[in-house]
């Protein structure tokens, strides 16, 4: 599973039992820190998740902004509830893949609002399968 983590919402992508292929998943709204920790512990168990890859954003030149700061946060309190691996993949650009994607496709931006962060995080995963299976 992979995690696009915004102030507001976060975009949910999954990936096949052969770590081949990402699919966008779901785009969560963000209630409060004890909500947004229970939906994604539940979620994980539903979905039998292994190991949890999580978009930190960069600046160009490599150093890590608030943004991070925030998303590091909220990912060590989801770490306390979770038995499972979280790892970290460069973000840089993956909103901005995303929403020029849907542009091209004649997706209208009210639409395109609602689903972004879901293909945002389907980038995300299907560039760590990418990157596995290269190594």
């Amino acid at each position: 599973m992979a995690l696009d983590v915004g102030e507001v919402r976060i975009g949910i992508a999954l990936t096949d039992p052969l770590c081949m292929i990402a699919s966008p998943y779901d785009v969560y709204i963000r209630k409060n820190a004890e909500e947004d920790i229970n939906y994604f512990t539940n979620l994980i168990a539903l979905k039998d998740v292994e190991k949890l890859i999580v978009g930190l954003p960069k600046h160009l030149d490599g150093n890590e902004g608030k943004t991070a700061k925030m998303i590091r946060d909220f990912m060590e309190k989801l770490e306390s509830e979770i038995d499972i691996d979280i790892i970290y993949q460069d973000e840089r650009f993956t909103s901005k893949s995303a929403d020029q994607f849907l542009i091209s496709n004649n997706i209208r931006r009210r639409k395109r609002k609602n689903v972004i962060d879901k293909m945002a995080a389907q980038i995300i995963l299907q560039n760590y399968l990418d990157k596995l299976r290269n190594q």
